[in-house]
């Protein structure tokens, strides 16, 4: 038997954990933007973004927390940069 989990579009995970249809869009959108700062996992394979029930479930568990003030709220590195990147110049110009 094996113990791997099992792989699935992530439109498919999402169907089997919650019973409920979600567009395209918003699969991309989940794994690429996420919801309150946090991406769902996947993998890619060809063109398919792939996850596991696994993943969806602990990724809605996160989300769930973060909205409700379980967790702050993940950066993701591009805002990371964008904020350091701000904070370099602003030290700049203080300390030039």
């Amino acid at each position: 038997m094996d113990s791997k989990p099992k792989m699935m579009l992530v439109r498919d995970a999402i169907l089997e954990v919650t019973g409920m249809k979600i567009s395209m869009v918003s699969a991309w959108r989940f794994c690429t933007v996420g919801q309150a700062g946090i991406r769902l996992r996947y993998w890619m394979l060809g063109g398919r973004k792939l996850t596991t029930i696994e993943e969806v479930t602990r990724w809605m568990d996160q989300v769930t927390a973060a909205r409700e003030g379980g967790l702050p709220p993940v950066e993701s590195a591009a805002k990371q940069a964008k904020r350091l990147s701000r904070v370099d110049r602003e030290l700049d110009k203080e300390f030039a």
